[in-house]
This record gives structure tokens, sequence and C-alpha cells, in this order.
């Protein structure tokens, strides 16, 4: 946890009015696609888990024109625990929580590493989604995950292999999935 203060020391404004904020951004685009998924879910997760989602969303539209200070979005946090509390709850289907749950370590890791979290906390996020998908039944391409292991295993110097063979593009703009494509240089 002392780790990840440190990373975000000093932030206590989120929201800083007339001002692009890049943190808030990705976390409220996150947001929208988590309830675009969970719409889609919703026979699985049932309407009250659903609402969590909502509740989140809505605090973060109501504070996205304005400064807020950190404690303004703590509802946010508190609806996304309620929200994963409910799923585990709610959600009887092992294999359809372990898909879910996959999806979650994915996102998170995908966020870590573009936010450039520290590699302790990237790996932690990887290790949880490695496991994640060994439990899951649905078939998957075995050398995409040999590939995010090769990323994985360099530790720290993952960030400089992945500009050396972008050049000065960042890879990890469009995500885990586009990053571990051009690590591959299997997209076009």
């Amino acid at each position: 946890m002392r780790e990840l203060v440190d990373h975000i020391e000093g932030i206590n404004v989120v929201l800083t009015p007339g001002r692009y904020n890049a943190a808030f951004f990705e976390h409220s685009s996150s947001m929208e696609r988590a309830y675009d998924n969970a719409v889609v879910l919703r026979d699985e997760l049932s309407s009250r888990t659903l609402s969590y989602i909502q509740l989140a969303l809505d605090c973060m539209e109501k504070h996205a024109g304005r400064g807020a200070f950190a404690y303004d979005l703590q509802p946010v946090l508190d609806d996304l625990f309620a929200f994963w509390g409910c799923l585990d709850d709610n959600v009887e289907d092992e294999e359809c929580r372990n898909i879910i749950k996959c999806g979650k370590y994915l996102e998170r890791l995908d966020l870590y590493m573009r936010l450039d979290y520290p590699y302790r906390m990237i790996e932690k996020e990887y290790n949880k989604f490695l496991n994640r998908l060994h439990k899951i039944r649905i078939h998957y391409n075995l050398s995409e995950i040999d590939t995010f292991n090769e990323i994985m295993n360099l530790g720290d110097g993952w960030r400089d292999r992945d500009d050396d063979r972008r050049g000065s593009e960042p890879c990890l703009d469009r995500g885990v999935g586009w990053s571990v494509l051009a690590w591959t240089g299997s997209h076009s």
C-alpha cells in the first residue's frame, strides 16, 4: 500500500476545472467500459449488482466538470467494492465469475502498465490474472500468453525493451492487448 501512496503522493486534487486530467480520463473511460460490460451481463449479475456500477459512474460524471478532491470520489470506491461484493454473492456460476474476474485483472493490468505503476504492482496483477485464466475453460491464444510471460520476465526492463521495439512511439497507448501484438509484430 505504501508503494501506491508513494506513487500518487502529492496528488490531492483529482480534478481541476479547465484542465485536462489524464488519470481521471483513463479511469472514467474504464468505468464506462465496465458499465457497458455489466449491462451485457445483466442476467448473470442481477440489476442490483449492476446498479453499483451506475452509481459509481454517476458520481464520477457529477465531478467531471469541476474541481474535486480525492475524498469527493470516495463514493466511487464504496460503490465498486459493493459491486464486487454483490457479484460474489449473486453470480452462482463459477465459470462466469472466473471469466468476469479475469477481465477485471486484465483491465487493471492494462491501466497499471499505461499509467506507469511500479513493476511490483504490475506483477501482482499479472499473477492474479494468470491464476484466473487457468481456471476458465475457454480457449485462448497460448502464444500471446507466452509473449506476455516474456514481457513480464523482463521485470522493470520491459519498458526499455518496449521503447526499443517501437522506437519513440509508446506501445502502451493502445492497451495491453495492443502491447502484446506490437511486441510480437503481429499487428498491421
